[in-house]
């Protein structure tokens, strides 16, 4: 990290590598080529690899694919952080002591023992789809940054950052600066989601995207970047390695201001309103089932309307 004119400004290096299915040693070698080679073009403090980065969405079940935190891949990574200095995180399916995995993503740093951060949010999809990651996935249950020599760090990964509260809730533990590390074929960038995000949060924000080729599920990739105030700082819609600067101490200004206008998101909030956010009662949960009972009914009525030539409709 370094200071310009005071600004703290943490340098990424984004690698939206191109994963082979199941090839999870390929994957890792061609990785750790990729950072040295651009590592002797210029120094930077975080090298970011997407979501499930090792072995990519390759198969049913992932467990075959799937290590600990002191596996191979792990020893191969840590080994290069300490050597050149610089903090490494990717994405790699964790064993959990069953078929389904975790999802997660390890933060290494020279000489710090890793950290891990597991994917919340299971994408749902039709059952028994590639996409349907309840079907051979478990959720993390923690939504904490993590401390890093750069600054407290939030991490969320691809359909996690779906959900509004998420980036909103690192912000308000205290989080800097958020890595995004996804997978989604293109989606999350093609709706301009990361500087919304970036926007919504006062927090700069990486999204890194991993392609994928292989049979089962191949995928493109679209990576972007965002300031603390919205502005894009990259969008790369391919596969090559690009870097940007994220000046951390202008969201600490804006989150702690009162006068910075549609940027002051902190200060002036009323948390007293938003119990609703994450409150899901029973009341609530039975008025949804209600509204979806009554639209089958309405739709019902309707139809038979129709069928009969009634002219009004009870509703």
């Amino acid at each position: 990290m370094r200071d310009i004119m005071n600004r703290e400004i943490i340098r990424v290096l984004g690698l939206p590598f191109r994963s082979a299915e199941a090839m999870v040693e390929a994957n890792v070698d061609g990785a750790l080529q990729l950072i040295a080679e651009e590592l002797r073009k210029d120094p930077v403090d975080i090298v970011v690899l997407p979501e499930l980065f090792t072995c990519g969405y390759c198969a049913p079940c992932l467990a075959p694919y799937a290590e600990a935190m002191n596996g191979p891949t792990m020893r191969k990574f840590q080994k290069y952080s300490d050597e050149l200095g610089v903090a490494i995180g990717y994405g790699f399916a964790e064993v959990s002591g069953t078929e389904r995995v975790y999802n997660s993503w390890a933060f290494l740093e020279p000489g710090v023992d890793a950290k891990v951060y597991r994917k919340m949010h299971l994408h749902p999809s039709k059952p028994s789809s590639p996409a349907n990651e309840k079907d051979f996935l478990l959720p993390g249950d923690s939504l904490e940054p993590l401390a890093t020599r750069m600054g407290w760090m939030g991490v969320m990964l691809c359909y996690d950052g779906c959900f509004v509260e998420v980036p909103r809730t690192l912000a308000l533990k205290g989080a800097d600066f958020i890595v995004w590390p996804t997978r989604s074929g293109c989606y999350l960038a093609s709706h301009s989601l990361t500087p919304v995000r970036a926007l919504d949060n006062t927090l700069p924000i990486i999204q890194v995207e991993g392609g994928q080729t292989g049979a089962y599920m191949p995928l493109s990739a679209w990576s972007s970047a965002a300031s603390a105030t919205g502005n894009v700082l990259a969008s790369r819609k391919d596969y090559m390695p690009f870097r940007v600067e994220l000046d951390i101490e202008e969201g600490r200004r804006l989150r702690a201001s009162s006068d910075a206008g549609g940027h002051s998101l902190y200060v002036p909030r009323r948390p007293e309103l938003y119990g609703a956010i994450t409150e899901m009662s029973e009341h609530h949960q039975n008025k949804l089932r209600s509204k979806t009972a009554g639209s089958r009914i309405n739709t019902g009525k309707i139809y038979r309307a129709k069928l009969t030539g009634e002219r009004k409709v009870s509703v």
